[in-house]
C-alpha cells in the first residue's frame, strides 16, 4: 500500500486520477519520423498556436520544478507522487520519466528517460518531441496531425487522405487523392502535375 505523508490532497488525487492518461513510456506507435523528399503546408493560425504552446510548456515545467511539495506519496512499482503547493502534480518514475499534471488536470506534460517530450491539453491538442531525430508531431484537437523535421520541411495530413507540405525552399505541394499534385512556387508560380493511370492489356 502506497504510504503518504499527509493526506491532505488525497481527494486531489482521487478527482484527477483519469488525467493520468499518459505513461512512463515514450511512444511506440509513433516511430521516429525520417526525412522524404515530400514537404505539409502549415497555416499562420497553426503556427501561432504551436509557438504558444511550446512557450507554455517550458513555463510550467520550471514553475513545476519550482514550487513546495506539500505530499509526497510512494508506491510500490517505484513511482512517487508529489503535490505540490499550487495543487499541481509531478510524478516521478522508477526509469526517471517525469509527468507533470496541472492543478485543474487541463495541461499534462511528460518528460521521458530517452529524452524525448509530450504535452497534451484539454482542448485535444498535443505535441510530442523526438529527441534523436529533432523531429516533432503536433495534433490539434479534429485529429489532424503536423510534422515538422529539422530541415524546415512540414507536412499536413488532412482528414480526406489529402496532404500538404511545405518544402525548406517554401514551395508548397498539395497531393489530392486522385493524383494531381498542385506546386505552389514562392514566386506564385503554379504547377499541376497529373498522374494517368496506364491500362495493361493481354
Amino acid at each position: 500500500m502506497a504510504r503518504s505523508t499527509s493526506t491532505s490532497a488525497t481527494t486531489f488525487l482521487k478527482r484527477h486520477q483519469q488525467t493520468l492518461s499518459l505513461i512512463d513510456q515514450p511512444t511506440t506507435k509513433r516511430q521516429s519520423l525520417t526525412i522524404t523528399n515530400h514537404n505539409s503546408i502549415l497555416l499562420t493560425s497553426y503556427l501561432s498556436i504551436l509557438s504558444a504552446k511550446i512557450i507554455t510548456f517550458k513555463e510550467n515545467i520550471s514553475i513545476l520544478s519550482n514550487d513546495s511539495i506539500i505530499e509526497e506519496i510512494r508506491h510500490n512499482d517505484g513511482h512517487i507522487e508529489h503535490i505540490k503547493s499550487d495543487l499541481s502534480k509531478q510524478i516521478i518514475f522508477s526509469n526517471s520519466s517525469k509527468q507533470y499534471t496541472s492543478f485543474d488536470g487541463k495541461q499534462i506534460c511528460v518528460q521521458f528517460y530517452n529524452g524525448d517530450y509530450k504535452e497534451k491539453f484539454s482542448d485535444g491538442y498535443s505535441i510530442y518531441k523526438y529527441a534523436s531525430a529533432n523531429t516533432t508531431e503536433n495534433e490539434y484537437f479534429d485529429g489532424t496531425p503536423i510534422y515538422e523535421f529539422p530541415n524546415e520541411q512540414i507536412e499536413k495530413h488532412l482528414s480526406d487522405e489529402k496532404q500538404e507540405h511545405i518544402l525548406p525552399d517554401k514551395t508548397k505541394n498539395i497531393y489530392l487523392t486522385d493524383g494531381i499534385i498542385i506546386s505552389l512556387k514562392p514566386n506564385e508560380e503554379k504547377l499541376f502535375n497529373i498522374q494517368i493511370k496506364q491500362k495493361k492489356f493481354i
